[in-house]
């Protein structure tokens, strides 16, 4: 680990020391690079609008704006998203990016890095605000990152398709991942606007940091992606009276002077159009989520994995004894990873549960691992699976380690700042009953008092963090890490950390040191897949997107009907094998169960995990889930291909529901449909994407029955399913050589 610590320290050196000369060159001389020229004409490259490329003429592009697609306040100024008088701007062309700096004669500069994506109609930028005179600048204050404006064209009928984020529901219909699909611009000239936003610290802790803005009557959109692992704010609104469509984004509460040499970063935007229905642009961004941002798992694009994990049904109650059983069992499924959740380390008990013992990372836990954890380990690859592991790294609690032996490393709320933190939030933005955050509560006294944030913004931290994942990957040979955030609200801690006139500095000081620690450790092991996770699905954002190859949805996968649901609205916005979800049985008040074909079924549109006491499991359940896991290797290549939806998402459970993938370049596909309720035994399901001119062959993996449809009829007059209540059906197709 000495190596990676002076590499650190060299690094951190060379940028203060580049920070303390910036703070000496003049304003004109910001950024100067070996590699292209700067273009030093008044008005040089100043639009988003010239950088995104189209294929041909569209409505949306048409009508923006010629803007640089950002505003501020400064000072007592709103500059933007006109170019402000009197800025100068300096553009170079870096080969896979442009960048653009805007500067005022005070210091400030602010360095705009577009890339475009001709294939998808679409760029992605983002901002780096800097201080390049020697002294403190005035005030920042509602840094919209994005701030763009489209003129009357697209005006008339507007609407926002976006979705719920990953909260903590189990009731159905739940509010995660649902669609929903806002009118703004009516037939009738009245304004509206519509606000998307997150609720504390984690992105997608209540919205998804996704969305489409829709004109149907010119069958046209754009799609938006919002890439900041921390809180956000977009809004969309229509305004009759200029008439200007306008959306904008920003990261809340920003108030803060930059120091002489001092930069900030901003969130990521991706911004595309499309013609046609929601899928066409539905599926253009899942195309380029796939192609430009999900991480290669060594050297290659990665399938979804097939992950046995132990926290659902087993929790921290688990001894080295029991994990071996239960490693046998997922062998024999036909599970690939092994994935050893909460609790392998100390301090865990039967109050607080694995929370107690999070920031002891250094200790793992003797009592439970006799043989140690490398043992273990050793014996889940010795039956042909992956070893995973769980961490929770931004978190620690009173006692632990972590805080005893780095008191400075770890931020706590004192009595008044939690008092008036529970009073300004209440129990919506907690997620949690009222009554817990009440004093003298189990949930009050054990959990907000004791836990800790980890501060990321800490070079140290960063370098200490690195070291210890590090050293796990490599000693433990681990090939799957789930990376946790279980702390509810980080906002306190941050607001805790600013100093007067830096408000929001701490909040982007630790999401920038976090993505450093993960694109540093991924680097370092390219063949370990790692997934997100914030107590759920509460971290989906386009940042995350570029840095895991897997998200764990919600902590309330115990149902396959939500199951179906979450996986329904999230695949309109990322691929299916980000969204990864656990089949748990028994529950813990199960003492009897079933396992219908439908339930395993449900999780086939994501990244397939199962849990449980998979050794109480009967012997005949255990075949049917192989056979289940044996079709879904067939199935899962489609995920990252076109999706359709092929009803609404359902409300209730009367509903059938049905969805498609299809990959173009294979021309062929799978499709599941489900009965619930329904008094329909039988339903027509239209497909998409075929090609006309072709006959498929339809093929059902369990049964083995085939037969041929033309394309015509199967887009035109539906693939029929006849199915009994409370099943599903899977069907593959591929084009039809000949008969079989």
């Amino acid at each position: 680990m000495n190596g990676i610590i002076n590499h650190g320290k060299r690094l951190r050196h060379r940028t203060l020391w580049s920070f303390s000369l910036l703070a000496f060159l003049p304003w004109f001389q910001l950024l100067p690079s070996a590699q292209g020229a700067w273009l030093q004409t008044a008005d040089a490259g100043t639009s988003l609008k010239s950088y995104w490329p189209v294929q041909s003429p569209h409505v949306f592009h048409g009508a923006l704006r010629q803007d640089m697609g950002f505003s501020l306040t400064y000072g007592d100024k709103t500059l933007g998203p006109e170019v402000p008088a009197g800025w100068q701007v300096s553009t170079r062309n870096g080969g896979e990016f442009v960048e653009t700096v805007f500067r005022d004669r005070t210091g400030l500069a602010i360095v705009r890095e577009v890339r475009s994506y001709p294939e998808a109609e679409a760029i992605e930028y983002t901002l780096r605000i800097r201080n390049a005179s020697t002294s403190i600048l005035p005030s920042l204050r509602g840094i919209k990152c994005l701030d763009v404006r489209f003129g009357e064209a697209v005006l008339p009928g507007i609407s926002v398709l976006s979705s719920g984020g990953g909260l903590d529901q189990s009731v159905y219909p739940p509010d995660n991942f649902a669609l929903r699909r806002q009118w703004i611009g009516s037939k009738t000239p009245v304004n509206g606007h519509l606000v998307l936003t997150t609720i504390g610290n984690r992105s997608s802790n209540y919205n998804l940091p996704f969305y489409f803005v829709e004109n149907a009557g010119k069958q046209a959109g754009l799609f938006v992606g919002i890439g900041w692992t921390g809180p956000w704010t977009s809004r969309i609104g229509v305004d009759f009276a200029t008439k200007l469509l306008r959306l904008t984004a920003e990261v809340p509460d920003i108030d803060l002077q930059l120091q002489p040499g001092e930069e900030i970063s901003s969130p990521r935007i991706l911004i595309g159009c499309y013609r046609g229905p929601l899928s066409s642009g539905s599926n253009r961004l899942r195309r380029l989520i796939r192609e430009r941002y999900t991480p290669a798992l060594g050297g290659r694009k990665p399938e979804a994995p097939l992950t046995y994990d132990t926290f659902f049904g087993v929790g921290h109650k688990f001894d080295e004894q029991l994990l071996r059983k239960l490693a046998d069992k997922a062998a024999e499924i036909g599970e690939e990873n092994f994935l050893l959740d909460a609790g392998w380390y100390t301090g865990t008990n039967d109050v607080d549960g694995f929370t107690a013992g999070i920031g002891n990372w250094e200790e793992v836990d003797r009592a439970k691992f006799p043989s140690g954890l490398k043992a273990f380990a050793d014996y889940v690859r010795s039956k042909g699976l992956k070893f995973g592991l769980w961490f929770d790294p931004e978190s620690a609690v009173k006692g632990s380690l972590l805080a005893k032996q780095h008191p400075d490393w770890v931020i706590f709320l004192t009595e008044d700042q939690l008092q008036h933190w529970l009073g300004a939030v209440g129990d919506i933005q907690l997620q949690i009953p009222f009554s817990w955050a009440e004093p003298g509560s189990v949930f009050f006294e054990r959990y907000l008092r004791n836990y800790g944030l980890v501060d990321f913004s800490r070079p140290d931290v960063q370098q200490w963090m690195e070291s210890l994942l590090d050293r796990y990957i490599r000693e433990m040979d681990i090939r799957y890490v789930r990376l946790d955030f279980t702390l509810i609200d980080a906002l306190p801690y941050w607001a805790l950390k600013d100093a007067p006139g830096r408000r929001g500095l701490s909040q982007i000081r630790h999401i920038e040191g976090f993505n450093r620690v993960l694109d540093w450790v991924r680097k370092r092991h390219p063949e370990t897949v790692f997934e997100g996770c914030a107590g759920g699905g509460r971290r989906i954002d386009l940042e995350t997107a570029r840095r895991f190859h897997v998200y764990w949805t919600s902590d309330h996968t115990e149902s396959p009907d939500l199951v179906r649901f979450h996986l329904h609205g999230l695949n309109h916005f990322v691929p299916g094998s980000y969204a990864y979800a656990c089949y748990t049985l028994p529950l813990a008040h199960q003492e009897q169960f079933a396992w219908p074909d439908i339930d395993f079924q449900s999780f086939f549109a994501g990244s397939f995990g199962i849990s449980g006491r998979v050794d109480e499991w009967p012997q005949a359940m255990r075949d049917r889930a192989r056979k289940h896991v044996d079709v879904y290797r067939k199935l899962r290549r489609f995920l990252t291909e076109d999706y359709y939806a092929l009803t609404p998402q359902p409300r209730d459970f009367v509903s059938w529901q049905a969805w498609q993938f299809h990959s173009t370049r294979e021309d062929a596909g799978f499709v599941q449909a489900f009965r619930l309720e329904s008094p329909h035994s039988s339903m027509k399901f239209n497909l998409q994407g075929l090609n006309p001119a072709t006959t498929y062959r339809f093929y059902d993996p369990y049964s083995g029955e085939t037969w041929q449809m033309s394309a015509a009829k199967a887009l035109s007059d539906g693939v029929p399913v006849d199915i009994p209540p409370q099943s599903s059906k899977v069907l593959m197709y591929e084009p039809a050589v000949g008969p079989k």
